[in-house]
């Protein structure tokens, strides 16, 4: 049974009989509301306008050198409803055409209140409303394709020997997720395949499984997937479709991923398998810490992890191999400790990278800022200037995460009692001895040959009073804590709030590094800072509020 309604000045024998003696092509061009109409040209050479206005588009077509166009036929039509616009899409000798309505009442048009979508061919337009994506056609105009729910893979298909849409429920994908349980992400090939990406969370990582079904079929079946690689957020992002490929973004290795398609064969871009001779290795997270991979800017790649959550070990992959180096142990954890957590900075434009290795006292809870777990006790942190020779210490007390300073070309690793800095192209650590009393939320930045303190406050039930302070990088006391003030009225009650320091060099407001930094705390909760700038005149540090 077909779906949506068929709209068409006459029967298509006889608009194609009359065409020949242009009897058919005698109107003029409606006038459109506001916005230009949408045109297309289709392979056969007809032209293809829909016009918009007041509460329904209109269909007209005009034959190839032609003047006059078809009489205006009624696509689709909203009660209580306006035209919000409308795009063509062509395949072949047909087009899809997205259309999308406003409240009428809506003077804000914040958002679209329904969408639709029709297939245009032969001087005809089929409607199905109610859709929830964007509809999508074949080359050759002889496939098209809508989803019609948001939450079950229910589509309306339609056929070049089709009368209308038809009604179908894909089978093969389970549903995606990525927050909330839903329909999984559809695109169409240029041959009329339909094709999805779905994410699969397993003990080596992130698994990425393309579904496609045969061109013209709604029946899906796994055709490759990648190899395991990050932990969280196991969800694709952005799927593209091309002629012969497929590409998605994965936020839990930050990183777009293709699939592409040798005659019937398709392949990916990752390096590497998840196990075997040259693979990343594989750890059960219920025993180790699976490897976190960070990508450096000559295109190769590391891992950090542990196998056991005492022994951290590396691997690395060259630029343009797909190979992983055999994982090999760079430091190990304190007695009493196991590491369940890493993070990752580089330097912009160079090679060089610092992992902090989050650990906390055996058998004891864990988790990151926003849990209510301890924070780190100890933090083993691992660097390399180009991925190959590494050098590691422990700090007491760590943040959860390294920092980077673009302009100083510099790494951070920020513990209670001592802090640890990598420079660029360095072969071993820089020792700052000046506390943090709280690591996980004080800022720490280097100014030439000083350094910069922002206070922040981990307690919800406490207010949030930031000050600053400096010391020359070789002392082990700060100078006096200086208030970051005004505080806004909005900040005056108990938040808990992060510090910040950031060159404004960095920023495009300074006109060299080391002059003036933007210090803040920031409460996150009102998505706000308290803040000002620090400069250095003539060697001495002086404080500007930004309500000064």
């Amino acid at each position: 049974m077909g779906l949506g309604r068929r709209i068409a000045a006459a029967v298509v024998p006889a608009l194609a009989l009359t065409a020949c003696t242009g009897g058919t092509y005698g109107d003029e061009l409606v006038r459109s509301g506001p916005a230009d109409p949408a045109r297309a040209t289709l392979a056969d050479g007809h032209e293809l306008v829909i016009s918009d206005g007041g509460d329904r588009y209109v269909a007209q077509w005009r034959e190839r050198g032609g003047e006059g166009w078809t009489e205006p036929q009624t696509v689709a039509q909203g009660s209580d409803l306006d035209t919000g616009g409308s795009t063509i899409v062509v395949g072949g000798d047909a087009a899809v055409v997205a259309i999308d309505w406003w409240q009428a009442d809506d003077d804000e048009h914040d958002s679209f209140v329904r969408s639709d979508a029709a297939i245009c061919h032969d001087l005809t337009c089929d409607l199905v409303e109610d859709v929830t994506a964007a509809p999508m056609i074949d080359a050759d105009g002889t496939f098209a394709a809508v989803a019609t729910d948001d939450e079950v893979p229910a589509f309306a298909v339609w056929r070049g020997d089709d009368e209308g849409w038809q009604r179908v429920r894909l089978t093969g994908p389970p549903a995606a997720t990525g927050g909330v349980h839903r329909a999984p992400d559809v695109r169409l090939l240029a041959d009329g395949s339909l094709v999805t990406v779905v994410g699969r969370q397993g003990a080596d990582g992130c698994t990425f499984e393309l579904w496609a079904a045969r061109p013209r079929r709604t029946e899906l079946a796994v055709v490759a997937a990648t190899p395991a690689r990050g932990q969280d957020g196991c969800y694709a992002e952005d799927i593209e479709a091309g002629t012969a490929s497929v590409s998605f973004y994965n936020r839990a290795i930050d990183q777009v991923v293709t699939f592409t398609r040798t005659g019937d064969t398709w392949t990916d871009d990752q390096p590497g398998g998840a196990t075997g001779e040259g693979g990343l290795a594989s750890i059960d997270p219920a025993v180790g810490l699976p490897m976190q991979i960070t990508d450096l800017d000559d295109d190769s790649s590391v891992a950090v992890g542990s196998p056991d959550l005492r022994r951290v070990v590396v691997q690395r992959r060259s630029a343009g191999s797909t190979a992983w180096t055999e994982p090999k142990q760079v430091a190990r954890a304190p007695a009493g400790q196991e590491c369940h957590a890493a993070r990752s900075e580089t330097i912009y434009g160079a090679t060089d990278v610092l992992h902090l290795v989050q650990c906390w006292p055996a058998g004891s809870a864990w988790g990151d800022e926003y849990d209510d777990a301890p924070p780190p006790s100890t933090g083993v942190v691992v660097a390399s200037a180009e991925g190959s020779e590494w050098v590691a210490q422990v700090v007491e007390r760590p943040a959860y995460e390294p920092l980077s300073q673009t302009s100083a070309h510099l790494l951070v690793a920020r513990g209670g009692e001592r802090s640890l800095l990598w420079r660029q192209g360095a072969k071993a650590f820089e020792v700052v001895h000046l506390p943090l009393a709280n690591p996980t939320v004080d800022a720490l930045a280097v100014a030439g040959d000083e350094a910069i303190r922002v206070t922040g406050n981990p307690d919800e039930d406490a207010a949030c009073v930031p000050t600053w302070s400096t010391a020359p990088l070789t002392a082990r006391s700060w100078g006096p804590s200086q208030p970051i003030a005004p505080i806004p009225e909005w900040a005056a009650g108990p938040h808990d709030c992060y510090g910040v320091v950031i060159d404004q060099e960095e920023l495009k407001r300074a006109p060299s590094p080391d002059r003036a930094y933007r210090v803040a705390a920031v409460v996150e909760d009102y998505n706000g800072s308290i803040d000002g700038v620090l400069s250095r005149v003539r060697g001495d540090w002086r404080f500007e509020g930004s309500g000064d």
